[in-house]
């Protein structure tokens, strides 16, 4: 059962986000949406649960195409109408969950991509999600390393997050990274995204992070 279906109506506009969320629901990928967790700019963000197991469905909106478009730089083609780039955007993400997933493994497992929709596991406990780094106030100095050799280690397989900040690392059993969706390959004319990252990390922690984008550089 839906979680109110005019509710889930209200939320996602397009009828083509309706449409491939019914075929997900009748795959049985998940059967039950429980609430909303967030809404952005790009997608809204909901819990579902597949015979109690809890998942996430992240649906990537067309009537934000505006936003999209100010990103094309993390997309390789031209597309036709809003619903396409937002399926982009979907394949695009969900493709680089696989490759942090398999590269640093604490990233949300993608289970399965429909249209304009991903759905990946759950990270929290009792449907409430882990806190992230922004929320927590005493921040552990041993988080700084931590977090360093996951880019480091993306960096290694090719790839730079490109929006790493304290909004989407989450705290739980150990640290997540969230949000694929402006992940890139990584390329000499991009180094500026992977230098904001560690520049991110350096802030957060208060740590001098001065040479070390060259020193990774160098290593190639």
């Amino acid at each position: 059962m839906l979680w109110e279906d005019r509710e889930i109506e209200s939320l996602v506009f397009d009828r083509r986000s309706l449409k491939a969320l019914s075929r997900i629901i009748k795959k049985g990928i998940i059967t039950e949406i429980v609430g909303k967790i967030a809404e952005g700019k790009e997608a809204s963000v909901f819990l579902a649960t597949r015979e109690g197991q809890e998942r996430v469905i992240k649906i990537y909106k067309p009537e934000t195409s505006k936003f999209f478009n100010s990103r094309k730089k993390y997309i390789n083609r031209e597309y036709n109408s809003d619903f396409e780039i937002a399926v982009a955007y979907a394949r695009k993400e969900f493709k680089n969950l696989e490759i942090a997933y398999t590269t640093i493994h604490d990233v949300p497992v993608p289970i399965y991509q429909e249209d304009n929709i991903i759905v990946m596991s759950f990270l929290g406990e009792n449907r409430i999600p882990y806190p992230k780094l922004h929320d927590i106030k005493t921040k552990d100095e041993r988080w700084f390393d931590e977090l360093l050799d996951k880019i480091y280690r993306l960096f290694r397989a090719g790839y730079i997050h490109g929006d790493l900040s304290e909004y989407n690392i989450l705290v739980g059993d150990r640290l997540y990274i969230i949000d694929f969706g402006q992940s890139v390959r990584f390329d000499p004319k991009l180094i500026d995204l992977l230098t904001r990252d560690v520049s991110n990390l350096g802030r957060i922690f208060h740590r001098d992070v001065t040479g070390v984008v060259d020193r990774w550089i160098s290593e190639l």
